[in-house]
């Protein structure tokens, strides 16, 4: 009798995720059609039979006004339940919105409790921003030791947030000697694969960093840029 029930209860979730992943495969034709509002209604379908990556679709098109009117609350709601599932890219968008009290109360603790635990899955933006957090003791201890190890965790793997902010700890000597060499290194590396704000930092670092010191950092820079050439920051 027991065996009966088993699969009986197997039968009823086989049948719950080929149907969700029907839906999700109508609401990838509907988007290709143009048709948002059937696409929509498909993925909230699915989503709600329990399918991870339609709960995250449905949360992106909630936070940015996708297919549907912009609701963060909705938003935060969708990506919750994605995060406790240990979707990554959910919980760091969960933490982002916890720092940012959009649709949800702003909570700088729980902002980093999500962000590591993306981290520690390796999604490499989560790392920078529990980085971030360390580095100024927002919802957590302060411990530039640490940032500054997340920073290069990141930065190995082509964050520009991550090279620029390593940049900032050696040139401000934020739990390490004040450095202009490796500084303006980091800054150069970060300009190089794309920074804006390690462009600026770089530039203002003219007036202050010596010959030698710049012609150093380049060459530590162009042997970096080299062994790290094809890391990129892609979650």
């Amino acid at each position: 009798m027991a065996k009966f029930h088993l699969s009986f209860y197997a039968v009823i979730v086989y049948f719950s995720i080929a149907s969700s992943y029907a839906d999700m495969a109508i609401a990838r034709r509907y988007m290709a059609e143009g048709n948002t509002k059937a696409a929509f209604k498909e993925y909230l379908l699915s989503a709600e039979e329990g399918h991870l990556q339609a709960q995250f679709l449905i949360a992106q098109m909630y936070q940015y006004g996708s297919c549907v009117d912009k609701d963060h609350r909705e938003a935060s709601k969708w990506y919750a339940l994605a995060a406790d599932r240990g979707f990554d890219k959910a919980q760091n968008n969960l933490a982002t919105m916890y720092l940012s009290g959009r649709g949800i109360i702003q909570d700088t603790k729980m902002a980093a409790f999500w962000f590591e635990k993306a981290a520690v899955q390796g999604h490499v933006k989560s790392t920078a921003n529990l980085a971030d957090l360390y580095l100024n003791g927002d919802g957590i201890d302060e411990d530039y030791t640490k940032a500054r190890e997340l920073y290069l965790s990141a930065a190995q793997k082509g964050n520009t947030k991550a090279q620029n902010n390593l940049g900032f700890i050696y040139f401000e000597g934020k739990g390490v000697k004040k450095d202009y060499e490796t500084a303006y290194m980091w800054f150069h590396i970060a300009a190089q694969k794309g920074s804006d704000e390690g462009e600026v930092n770089k530039f203002d670092m003219e007036e202050v960093i010596s010959s030698d010191d710049k012609t150093s950092a380049l060459k530590k820079a162009s042997l970096w840029l080299r062994k790290y050439e094809s890391s990129s920051d892609e979650n």
